[in-house]
């Protein structure tokens, strides 16, 4: 007969497979566009609807793709605009009212520059 382990196995397996599909299911059905990115900007994943939203080719922009080596640099707003420019309209917005700005001085500010 079949070993027990191997069993358990081809269960875990076979329960991850269901699963993987139902995520991609759901990826591929929400209206929102959404792309994951590893560390090294990376996509490891991204649905139909984000290519849609950006206006990317599907046969150019699949999973794998680096980011901003193909000119997607939206991953990194922050270094394009600084890290105050989020504040500046989160301010213009609320009338001045917003609690969630970034600190002065974080480390945001450092990294990105400011606005």
């Amino acid at each position: 007969g079949v070993a027990p382990g191997k069993i358990a196995v081809g269960l875990r397996e076979s329960e991850l497979a269901e699963k993987t599909a139902i995520l991609e299911t759901a990826l591929e059905n929400i209206d929102q566009g959404i792309t994951m990115v590893d560390a090294n900007l990376r996509a490891i994943a991204l649905n139909r609807r984000f290519l849609e939203l950006l206006d990317l080719p599907a046969d150019r922009f699949t999973v794998g793709f680096e980011l901003e080596e193909d000119g997607y640099t939206a991953t990194r707003h922050q270094r394009e605009v600084g890290a105050g420019y989020f504040d500046l309209v989160a301010q213009a917005v609320s009338g001045g009212e917003s609690s969630t700005l970034a600190l002065r001085g974080s480390t945001e500010e450092a990294q990105f520059g400011k606005a």
